[in-house]
């Protein structure tokens, strides 16, 4: 495929360890993203660190806070079970001020325009599928488009069961389209691919998107 390119959600870098923009004492600063704590289990589904990341993504939420509010979530009973209707009520109990909208999605085609629309107004995303591993959440931190139409082909997510990635802002590929589909829209099949950067493969079938938009 030619003109490949990666978009990002806005407020992050990589040219080592992934950073966001968060709020300091005298602006906004670049602090490393949430991740799980040494020593402490990973939560199944990984809900609580993908609001975490999200909401640090979002509202510039500052990494010691951010972790704050991580250890809050998991203290959550049901917290491997949570739906993004369960997301939504969390958030809002909360009290954080962060528009949400969830979009049930079966069609990576439909999946990847929502991605790339938030993307485009400052939204992030989460993303829960299905696989033989369970129900999990990802957070989608950008959009992998191809041709002048800038098409989405793949969604770039940081899985937080995986390594950190290092200088590169995700560590999971997940194949929206293939060369062979073209034309064919109708006929994409529900199982989609998902690569690491060390190229292991694993098969998902999509479930919920989950917008953080930005506020008005």
């Amino acid at each position: 495929m030619d003109n490949i390119r990666h978009t990002f959600v806005s407020g992050m870098r990589f040219q080592t360890e992934v950073r966001y923009r968060a709020q300091g004492r005298h602006g906004l600063v670049w602090q490393k993203i949430p991740t799980t704590p040494p020593g402490m289990a990973h939560d199944p589904a990984c809900t609580a660190l993908c609001i975490t990341q999200c909401l640090a993504l979002q509202s510039h939420i500052p990494r010691s806070k951010a972790m704050a509010l991580f250890r809050r979530l998991r203290r959550v009973s049901e917290l491997d079970t949570w739906d993004a209707a369960g997301v939504k009520r969390v958030i809002s109990t909360l009290g954080l001020p962060v528009p949400l909208q969830a979009f049930p999605v079966d069609s990576p085609v439909v999946c990847g325009s929502l991605v790339q629309a938030a993307i485009a107004t400052g939204g992030v995303c989460m993303l829960r599928c299905v696989s033989r591993h369970g129900v999990r959440w990802r957070v989608v931190v950008g959009v992998e488009t191809t041709g002048a139409e800038a098409i989405p082909c793949a969604l770039l997510l940081l899985d937080t069961d995986l390594d950190e990635p290092w200088a590169c802002g995700h560590n999971i590929r997940m194949e929206l389209q293939r060369e062979a589909w073209k034309g064919k829209e109708t006929e994409i099949p529900e199982v989609l691919v998902c690569r690491s950067l060390a190229g292991a493969a694993s098969a998902v079938r999509l479930r919920e998107l989950l917008v953080f938009q930005t506020p008005q």
